[in-house]
């Protein structure tokens, strides 16, 4: 065993020339791995506590989670509506070979579900078996969705209705539709059109949106 007083020793000797190394102002550059010293930015992100409420009908719904960050579990998300629902799907614009993903929970354990996390950006068809009220306690914060020039679903993560002009005022677009939850029909809204049937957009709603390029949607605003 090596006494306590040699261990000392060995730490205060390492300590003395490692600084003899370093210096005060130790030049760019980390003597001890050989690599690089790289600056950093680190961007402050304003978080608030935000808890989704609100009522999914039984059929199909075209709906968006503000309240969710990047990646949370599905099955904690979809806890309150839990036995009530019997499939998902999302659309990934950016999976050409596969855009579309689903998950069944009838289906058994060994199969692949291709939902396994929800997001703030993603737009979700869920079907429902019956009327329930979805809750989940989360957070919401400024949003950033990449969009592939064509056809996007993409979440809506505000709290606020919005007129479509003012909420995608900031990207380039020829047309954007929704479902319309009491007929069950799409309803759209074409740039210049003269009989656009969608209006406003809505907490929880989700959108088709047809892109006129890759572009992405900055959300700064509840």
């Amino acid at each position: 065993m090596i006494p306590k007083y040699t261990i000392a020793f060995i730490v205060v000797i390492s300590a003395i020339v490692l600084f003899s190394i370093l210096g005060n102002n130790p030049p760019d550059g980390n003597y001890l791995t050989g690599y690089q010293t790289v600056p950093s930015i680190v961007e402050i992100v304003t978080v608030q506590s935000y808890e989704c409420n609100f009522t999914l009908s039984e059929g199909w719904n075209l709906v968006s989670f503000f309240c969710l960050g990047m990646l949370n579990n599905r099955g904690r998300v979809m806890q309150s509506i839990n036995g009530n629902y019997s499939m998902i799907f999302r659309y990934d614009a950016f999976d050409s070979d596969d855009p579309w993903k689903s998950y069944n929970p009838n289906l058994p354990s060994w199969t692949i579900q291709q939902v396994p996390y929800m997001d703030r950006l993603s737009g979700y068809y869920i079907y429902m078996i019956e009327n329930s009220s979805f809750y989940y306690n989360g957070t919401k914060k400024y949003t950033y969705i990449p969009l592939k020039s064509g056809w996007n679903l993409i979440g809506y993560p505000r709290v606020i209705n919005s007129s479509i002009n003012d909420a995608f005022s900031n990207i380039s677009y020829n047309k954007i539709k929704t479902l319309d939850e009491a007929t069950g029909d799409y309803i759209f809204y074409t740039v210049n059109g003269s009989s656009n049937t969608l209006t406003i957009a809505r907490p929880y709603e989700a959108y088709w949106i047809n892109s006129t390029a890759s572009q992405t949607w900055i959300i700064t605003a509840e």
